[in-house]
């Protein structure tokens, strides 16, 4: 359940683009992490330490988030564009947004280990800000 809660709150795009995959999805990302978890347990790693340890590996490859980029820029620059718009729709038009920005996305290393980088707002906004006069 905390896995969709974060997935709800951090990648709504992937719940949109997975649709009726999302749950064949979930339950292998829990299973592996539970597998994780019991081999932890088994050569003496503290019950603790092994859940966490799972949760880092559920969440793998998930830590950087093109929706909360995107919706940063989005709240920050446009929010008069999307302050009437329901929580779904606001979804959607970002989802759109991550589809254009996917290029600049594509010049970055936005894995686990991504380092914040200004350029790359810089690049999200004037490719947004193009799109949208468009």
């Amino acid at each position: 359940e905390q896995f969709r809660v974060f997935l709800s709150d951090n990648h709504p795009d992937i719940i949109a683009i997975m649709g009726d995959d999302l749950e064949d999805y979930i339950k292998v990302k829990a299973e592996n992490a539970a597998t994780y978890y019991e081999s932890l347990v088994k050569i003496g790693t503290q019950p603790g330490f092994a859940l966490d340890e799972s949760i880092t590996k559920l969440k793998e490859g998930m830590l950087f988030s093109k929706f909360n980029e995107i919706n940063e820029i989005v709240e920050e620059y446009y929010f008069d564009s999307i302050d009437n718009l329901a929580y779904n729709e606001k979804v959607d038009f970002i989802v759109k947004l991550i589809v254009v920005c996917d290029e600049v996305f594509k010049k970055y290393n936005t894995s686990d280990d991504f380092i914040y980088d200004d350029t790359l707002t810089t690049e999200l906004l004037g490719t947004i800000e193009l799109y949208l006069k468009g």
